[in-house]
């Protein structure tokens, strides 16, 4: 459901809002990726609809708000290179496609 709802908020159409909402929203999104990753176990890894949606978003997050991750603490900033090293790792195709 978490995933579902950050990715509605990632592809929402922004256009017509302020700079500054649009800030809020990237961070939110950010933030909420983050809280899915401490929660996200091997066990779970292994269903293709939470992995896909995982890593096709956290990959998305980092083309579209490069700024906003590069700028993360050191800790946050390794978790996400772990996920991308994990998804270069992983069996399925779509997802090592997503981590490159």
């Amino acid at each position: 459901g978490i995933l579902s709802l950050l990715c509605h908020l990632k592809t929402s159409n922004l256009d017509d809002v302020t700079l500054e909402a649009k800030s809020r929203a990237s961070q939110a999104v950010i933030e909420g990726i983050i809280l899915v990753m401490q929660m996200l176990s091997q066990r779970m890894l292994t269903y293709p609809g939470v992995y896909l949606s995982f890593f096709d978003l956290l990959s998305e997050c980092i083309v579209a708000w490069p700024q906003q991750v590069l700028t993360m603490q050191s800790e946050l900033l390794s978790r996400f290179k772990d996920c991308i090293e994990f998804a270069l790792k992983h069996l399925d195709e779509r997802v090592n496609r997503s981590g490159l």
